[in-house]
């Protein structure tokens, strides 16, 4: 993460102005440590749970060491950046939140069915961006999103993290698969074939490393 934000960050520049924590498991947690170490961060958003493990408390004790204070989201916010960009946020359900913060086997929550989801609109430019939720949950809001321009695949390519329903409701031109080496099989041959089969092109980061896309908010384009 850090050598990802070095390459496309001015050296001197040490200030994000939002950070995003889509849930509390390691791989998406840890990599979010160093970043807070490097760089003051203006806004920590992040869903809300507490499921009583040792990344709960990681994650709590590195916001109070850097002074921060997160702000919890779920569906229905809204983030406006400028007057054509916006993040509006489609998962987890409030409800939702409510009973994971009150059930009393805090350690058996499914984090990924709390984590973020969140549509970046900048001008006819809309990316969907899914963290680790699996269906069903993702079925649920996928049909209010409409077409995007791209799909970031769910949980790093997971067999439960893509349906021909969410394909049908997005309509993705490009689909981004987050994933490194893993024992997991990830991404499954389940969802690659149903991007082959809805003629999507795929870009995986195992594959290409950083993938940049640039926006005017009209067109949009790949950086090789």
């Amino acid at each position: 993460m850090l050598t990802c934000l070095s390459n496309h960050l001015p050296f001197w520049e040490r200030k994000l102005d939002v950070v995003f924590l889509s849930h509390q498991h390691a791989d998406h947690l840890n990599g979010l440590v160093s970043v807070l170490d490097r760089y003051t961060v203006v806004h920590f958003l992040s869903e809300n749970v507490e499921n009583g493990t040792i990344l709960e408390k990681v994650e709590k004790d590195v916001l109070a060491e850097k002074n921060l204070i997160a702000s919890y989201l779920s569906k229905g916010n809204r983030i406006v950046v400028t007057g054509k960009t916006e993040i509006k946020v489609f998962w987890p359900l409030k409800e939702l939140v409510e009973l994971s913060l009150n059930n009393d086997k805090k350690g058996n929550l499914d984090v990924n069915g709390l984590a973020l989801a969140q549509l970046l609109i900048y001008g006819k430019f809309r990316v969907l961006l899914t963290s680790d939720l699996e269906i069903p949950f993702l079925d649920i809001f996928a049909k209010d999103v409409g077409k995007v321009s791209v799909l970031k695949v769910s949980h790093h390519g997971s067999k439960n993290g893509l349906s021909k329903a969410v394909l049908t409701s997005t309509i993705p031109d490009l689909a981004v698969i987050s994933v490194g080496k893993n024992t997991y099989g990830y991404p499954t041959k389940e969802t690659l074939s149903l991007l082959k089969e809805k003629g999507i092109r795929v870009l995986r980061t195992d594959q290409k490393e950083d993938i940049e896309i640039i926006s005017d908010g009209n067109s949009w384009a790949i950086v090789n």
